[in-house]
């Protein structure tokens, strides 16, 4: 697993170059942010479709992180919750299943 722990940092633009620094993937735009999670060793399931008013959480399970996303949403919607909930992981590892639900922050 190759998951940063940045709970210092204060700012999500902070924390997204620290992540992006840190797997030297520089500032281009990401092919494929799920198969980039996947290869640093995040789990990344789908929620049930009778989920539909939650459009992602994440959280860490015994040393292991977890995003769970809502795949009724457009791929761009989903592209954008699978950063933001990469950042609760990186920014919050020891709180509790965090995530948005029904809206466009958490």
């Amino acid at each position: 697993m190759d998951v940063p722990i940045l709970r210092h940092e204060t700012s999500p633009e902070a924390a997204a170059e620290a992540v992006r620094h840190n797997w030297g993937i520089g500032e281009l735009p990401i092919n494929n942010i799920v198969h980039l999670l996947e290869s640093k060793g995040v789990r990344i399931f789908s929620l049930a479709v009778d989920a539909l008013e939650v459009d992602a959480f994440s959280m860490w399970k015994e040393g292991t992180p977890f995003i769970f996303l809502n795949c009724a949403k457009t791929a761009e919607r989903s592209r954008y919750d699978t950063a933001h909930e990469l950042g609760h992981l990186v920014m919050h590892r020891h709180g509790g299943p965090i995530g948005t639900q029904g809206r466009g922050t958490s």
